[in-house]
């Protein structure tokens, strides 16, 4: 998983992330 360095993957995650901690 090179692939952590793209600002659209980051927001991606981020936003996923935010849901499952909301869920």
């Amino acid at each position: 998983m090179a692939k952590h360095r793209n600002p659209a993957y980051t927001e991606e995650f981020r936003k996923e992330a935010v849901r499952l901690a909301s869920l």
